[in-house]
């Protein structure tokens, strides 16, 4: 069984020796790494380069997500993972303890483990939270990841069913993949033992601009549950207090009428009146807290979107005898054949034609009217072209005046006509 460990790498001279180190120094026989490099300009290409079983990939690419799948497609392996160049692994035995996993559990698609966190010089900072109850993996992606990323392994049939990180995020794209193969059905298998040290610095965009991954995982939640669950919507709310990330770093205190104040601004941006339809009615207890959170903090966040099978229909219906009858009168413009304006249109003429059901004997009575921009004295023509016509109405006073007065010798016409 070959295991094929993809390093996406850019710019990252001073953490790539530790991460080609401990996937060299892996007692699994059947390794192959490969190195996704899209232009660095600090020397991480050379070092690649010169490094002893290493391959390759030296050309640009559309992103982190689409080297990595870059690296995916054409590694050979049967089990797949991505370590980003400024992580590794803790232990020689890594992959060999995960190889050993999918061939004990044949039926298993992915293992995954424990990680921990380091710091730029690779000292230990905490233990990632990782959701050991794999078969909640699923209802629990609703409100934290609960997996980090380095310590995930798939088979390669995983990928070409679907396919690897997708290039429309560029912070939470783990997150997406896992929801992804998590909402196919995927077997999933926790091993208990630490799989990787994934470092946490500043320099990296997950942990320098978490409001926008924060962002990100908003738009993973609408898209497979339906909703955001209020916990994202309180760390959303606790980073935009504290400005900590709260992964690694938590605050100690936060002001509670700031954190009301933005936790309501949250509320208002984040949840749509397609989630609150999904969560008011629901008999789930994530959306049933979900919904009972923002009627806390959001007392006046109205519904006012609801399905027809919610409304109760009042009105009656009966059919009108007079349904099939023709209609009393309608407006025409006098045209030539072809389309044209004939010379009474020229003029300025229009008419209108009574009609009666045959029963009564009474012949259609046209009536010629003289069009509506006569009667403007701004002189433009129709209402529609007219200078001076209202934003709301599209006429100008003059033109609706007119409009209204025309109507009422209309009606008085049809009256005398019937």
């Amino acid at each position: 069984m070959k295991i094929s460990v993809i390093s996406p790498s850019f710019n990252q001279a001073q953490f790539l020796p530790d991460n080609l180190s401990s996937v060299a120094a892996q007692t699994w026989g059947d390794v192959e790494h490969v190195i996704v490099d899209p232009g660095s300009t600090d020397g991480s290409t050379e070092l690649a380069r010169a490094a002893r079983d290493v391959v390759l990939i030296a050309e640009p690419d559309k992103g982190q997500s689409d080297g990595i799948t870059k690296g995916f497609a054409r590694s050979t392996g049967d089990v797949l993972v991505w370590l980003n160049s400024d992580d590794f692994y803790p232990e020689p035995d890594v992959l060999e303890t995960v190889a050993r996993c999918f061939q004990d559990n044949p039926d298993v698609d992915i293992v995954y483990g424990d990680v921990n966190f380091v710091d730029e010089k690779g000292a230990f900072l905490r233990k990632g939270f990782v959701n050991k109850n794999s078969d909640k993996l699923l209802e629990s992606f609703q409100y934290q990841v609960g997996i980090v990323q380095p310590g995930v392994f798939w088979r390669r049939s995983v990928f070409e069913k679907l396919g690897g990180p997708s290039d429309e995020f560029e912070y939470c794209m783990d997150y997406e993949l896992w929801v992804r193969m998590a909402d196919a059905g995927l077997k999933w298998h926790y091993l208990p033992k630490v799989l990787a040290h994934h470092r946490w610095w500043d320099g990296m965009k997950t942990s320098s601009r978490r409001d926008l991954s924060l962002q990100e995982h908003f738009r993973v939640c609408d898209r497979y549950f339906g909703y955001v669950h209020w916990k994202w919507l309180d760390r959303y709310a606790d980073y935009l207090c504290s400005d900590q990330d709260g992964v690694v770093n938590h605050s100690d205190s936060i002001d509670a009428e700031q954190k009301k104040r933005v936790l309501r601004r949250v509320i208002d941006e984040v949840v749509t009146q397609e989630m609150l339809r999904g969560i008011s009615n629901s008999d789930d207890p994530e959306r049933q807290a979900t919904w009972e959170f923002i009627q806390t903090h959001a007392p006046d966040k109205s519904r006012y979107y609801f399905d027809q099978s919610e409304v109760e229909i009042a009105a009656r219906h009966a059919d009108d005898p007079h349904a099939e009858k023709r209609v009393a009168w309608n407006i025409f413009d006098t045209t030539t054949k072809d389309g044209g304006a004939s010379p009474m249109q020229k003029s300025g003429w229009h008419g209108i034609s009574l009609i009666r059901p045959p029963k009564t004997g009474v012949r259609s009575a046209p009536i010629m009217f003289r069009t509506i921009s006569t009667a403007c004295s701004t002189g433009t023509g129709t209402p529609n072209s007219c200078a001076a016509r209202r934003p709301r109405s599209g006429n100008c006073k003059r033109h609706d005046g007119a409009m209204s007065a025309l109507w009422s010798e209309t009606a008085r016409a049809c009256a005398r006509t019937i």
